[in-house]
């Protein structure tokens, strides 16, 4: 069955006997189409409905017979046959998992018949009638009385707070006050039985038949949570005398699937307790109360029960982690206690403890779910490593360093470090080479991770780390905060950055052209990145960051000197015949360099872009004033030139209408005239324009692809990058030592 495939139709038949037959009509189907069938067999008197097992809604769908008693607007109607379809499978009297058309059908006896809109929609007339909910609702001062004490009205009783609440209640509509005697949490404990834990978890103001739900916890004596949702009846007995007698109902939506914390399964009882106060003022003005009365009596309320139920709940919550919980400092939650139960077997839970005690921080990673090969060694009473490091997806060495941390440490929350599998590709990113941690030096290693700005786990982490570690390996880790100190000032994080994206950038670059066929994943860019900086300290990185940010900036000129390219000019100087402005094309970095100075602006930076005919740069100026740009350029695969980026002094905005922006517009009409231009420049410039990626993206905001430079400009530039001859070559050799096999197939 496809994932949205979980609908079903059902209808319920009413039998001369007084009970409702349900049976499902169709199984499998989506919710719109279910919904199209309904209304397309409204018309044969049964009423039907849509639901779906995983979900607590329903739709239905009544007869024109049932509309036309006059009991009531069709959607009214509907809406309350919806909320009792849901009473019923919360009890588990309706159990759509077990429907299937035509060999299974599930029966609601007269029990559950007592609401007479629903008895007469569906034709039925019990003899004698049942009892009709709410039953008689008894004075004020005995309703006080024997108000549970959990419950909102007992715990202001018990608190001195009767007169008060009496005073607030008597302006209330009796029928809100049910609500109000609800406990809101319980415990119950017999000798030498389970332990049963509740508290309200779902409120329901609004439905007839339930005033909400109770999440309830069955500890066994030797530590076993079971966890049940508990329908709370309106008019019912108090739901603490039925936590005793419980099963879950077999549909999913109903079931606890939650996995909450084990000490903070009474931080919402607050919230909850001041809605229902909420709800009986609300249920007080609308019948006339003064509103400033009750909303200053229902926030007074609130802030006492507050503080009373942090009373109760602590001494209840000590008692269930006492019995469920025997691991100090981890966070406790239910899958968590449940995993180191064992479920039953005595052996793999004394082994689960065991764990606990020896590194609490890799048993709790086991129980969430992150290790299973490790899990099961633990089990099993098998070695624990190497299954360990298959987890981790790293080294046996880097498990085994990993492990000897995790018992120093009883949890990594303070460490900065999200969880035990971070931590082991911390590890393993340093290299066995890198001198070893402790647990208290953590917070420096995570420190360290997110050293690279908005990085604490991605590639550039592990990037970083990898360079750190081969620092340490020569220098000890005071030798890479040495490194960190001395470039604290010159952004290092993003000179790093910039470099690092450069770096993969021609790596894709290579395995691209080394396999047209088969382009390259990421994961394996990354895989040959990782290869050719195996052996470069941070230092070095630091270095060749440094310089690569020369070269690409233009701050050093010379870096260039006796290399200052010149590509083929589309045409020389020449002058606009509308705008009067002269244009003069800049394509060498000692142009680019003058017009940056005098334009006060980055120009210089586009020098790689110009001379790999990605970009045409020009400078405007008016012979005839001040006014001065800078102009853009690219050529577009369909043959169209477009500005990419045109600006004044100190990069201002070119006004639209004026001199500079008419210019522009005359330029791109002398571009696209072929005739009027070099036809050996043209050619220049289209072969970048056929490229895929555009080479414009690499060469202007920080990247570049070395294999497109001119043969002078790539030697400059390949200085900046890790080993000697050519940059193709220093690729290949780092892939052959991870991918050899996608290089022996290209």
């Amino acid at each position: 069955m496809r994932a949205l495939d979980h609908f079903m139709l059902a209808e319920l038949l009413a039998t001369p006997t007084g009970q409702v037959q349900v049976r499902a009509l169709a199984c499998g189907l989506r919710q719109g189409r279910a919904v199209a069938l309904a209304n397309a067999r409204h018309k044969f008197g049964t009423v039907q409905f849509v639901a779906s097992a995983r979900l607590r809604s329903t739709q239905v769908v009544l007869p024109a017979s049932a509309l036309l008693l006059g009991l009531g607007g069709e959607r009214e109607l509907e809406a309350r046959f919806a909320q009792w379809l849901e009473w019923l499978r919360a009890h588990g009297v309706l159990r759509l998992a077990e429907l299937e058309p035509g060999r299974h059908s599930q029966w609601v006896t007269p029990r559950w018949l007592a609401d007479p809109l629903i008895s007469a929609c569906l034709g039925i007339v019990l003899n004698p009638a049942p009892a009709v909910m709410p039953a008689v609702i008894p004075p004020l001062d005995d309703w006080l009385d024997a108000a549970p004490p959990a419950s909102i009205a007992g715990l202001l009783r018990d608190a001195g707070r009767s007169g008060d609440l009496w005073n607030w209640l008597e302006q209330v509509p009796a029928q809100a006050w049910e609500p109000l005697q609800v406990p809101l949490l319980d415990m119950q404990e017999r000798a030498d039985g389970p332990l049963h834990v509740g508290w309200w978890s779902r409120t329901q103001p609004a439905n007839p038949f339930a005033l909400g739900a109770v999440s309830l916890f069955r500890v066994s004596t030797s530590g076993w949570l079971e966890p049940t949702l508990l329908t709370v009846d309106r008019g019912a007995t108090p739901w603490p005398a039925r936590v005793h007698d419980l099963a879950p109902p077999p549909d999913q939506a109903f079931r606890f699937i939650a996995n909450p914390r084990l000490d903070q399964l009474f931080n919402r009882l607050p919230a909850y307790g001041e809605r229902l106060l909420a709800i009986a003022a609300y249920e007080a003005k609308c019948a006339g109360a003064d509103a400033e009365t009750m909303d200053e009596g229902q926030q007074r309320f609130a802030r006492h029960l507050e503080s009373l139920l942090a009373a109760r709940s602590a001494s209840m919550t000590a008692r269930l982690l006492q019995r469920a919980w025997p691991v100090p400092g981890a966070a406790p939650t239910l899958n968590r206690s449940r995993f180191l139960h064992g479920g039953g077997n005595a052996l793999v839970r004394q082994r689960r403890h065991e764990l606990a005690e020896l590194a609490p921080e890799l048993a709790m990673h086991a129980a969430d779910g992150y290790c299973p090969g490790a899990r099961a060694a633990i089990d099993a009473g098998r070695p624990l490593l190497v299954p360990l490091a298959a987890d981790w997806e790293v080294p046996v060495w880097a498990a085994r360093r990993t492990l000897a941390l995790l018992r120093q440490v009883t949890s990594l929350k303070e460490t900065g470090i999200y969880s035990a599998e971070d931590l082991a590709r911390y590890v393993a990113a340093c290299g066995p080479h890198a001198p070893a941690f402790s647990g208290d030096d953590l917070r420096f290693l995570a420190e360290l991770s997110a050293f690279v700005p908005d990085e604490s786990e991605g590639p550039n982490a592990l990037a970083m780390l990898r360079a750190s570690g081969r620092e340490a390996a020569v220098r000890g880790w005071e030798g890479v905060c040495e490194v960190i100190a001395r470039y604290a000032d010159i952004e290092a994080p993003y000179l790093l950055l910039a470099w690092w994206d450069v770096l993969r950038d021609n790596v894709r670059d290579v395995l691209t052209r080394c396999g047209q066929e088969d382009p390259p994943n990421e994961d394996e860019v990354e895989a040959v990145f990782a290869s050719w900086l195996q052996s470069v300290p941070l230092s070095e990185c630091m270095r060749l960051a440094l310089d690569w940010s020369a070269v690409f900036w233009g701050h050093d000129r010379s870096v260039f000197a006796g290399i200052d390219v010149e590509v083929p000019r589309l045409f020389g100087t020449l002058s606009l015949c509308e705008s009067r402005v002269e244009v003069l094309p800049l394509t060498g970095h000692g142009a680019l360099r003058q017009e940056a100075r005098e334009m006060l602006h980055c120009v210089a930076s586009y020098h790689l872009a110009v001379v790999t005919g990605a970009v045409f740069v020009v400078s405007l100026t008016c012979p005839l004033g001040t006014d001065r740009a800078t102009a853009a350029l690219t050529l577009e695969p369909g043959g169209t030139w477009t500005v990419k980026e045109a600006s004044g002094p100190g990069n201002r905005a070119i006004a639209s209408g004026s001199r500079m922006s008419t210019a522009i517009a005359e330029l791109l009409v002398l571009l696209h005239d072929t005739t009027r231009i070099d036809a050996a420049a043209l050619a220049f410039y289209r072969q970048p324009a056929t490229t895929a990626p555009r080479p414009f993206d690499h060469t202007v905001g920080g990247r570049c692809l070395i294999s497109r430079l001119p043969k002078g400009l790539a030697e400059v530039a390949a200085r900046c990058f890790p080993g000697d001859g050519p940059m193709d070559r220093r690729i290949l050799r780092a892939a052959q030592r991870v991918i050899p096999q996608r290089l022996q197939a290209n």
